[in-house]
C-alpha cells in the first residue's frame, strides 16, 4: 500500500474520461477549439493536480482512518485507538 499512488490510480481509471468535450477528439463539437487558449492552462491544472496525488500514497488514505474502518467495518467493534482517541 505504501507504493501505490493515488495520482497512478486517478490516471488509470480517468484516462479515458475527458475532462471537458473539447478533450476528446471524436465527440468535440465546440466550435471555439480552433482558437481556444483556455485548453493549455486546464492541462496543466491537471497535470498539476495529477501531481499532487502522485505524493499521496493508499497508505496514506487508508492507515488510521477510523471513520473508513466504522463504514467497512473492518473491524469488530471495540475499544480501540479510534474510540479511546475520539
Amino acid at each position: 500500500m505504501n507504493e501505490i499512488s493515488i495520482g497512478q490510480l486517478f490516471r488509470i481509471f480517468e484516462s479515458n474520461v475527458p475532462f471537458a468535450e473539447c478533450f476528446s477528439p471524436s465527440t468535440n463539437t465546440c466550435p471555439l477549439s480552433n482558437s481556444c487558449r483556455l485548453r493549455q492552462y486546464i492541462e496543466r491544472a491537471l497535470e498539476a493536480f495529477y501531481n499532487e496525488l502522485d505524493a499521496v500514497t493508499l497508505a496514506d488514505l487508508v492507515h488510521g482512518n477510523c471513520g473508513l474502518e466504522a463504514i467497512l467495518s473492518l473491524t469488530p467493534p471495540q475499544i480501540d485507538a479510534c474510540t479511546a482517541n475520539a
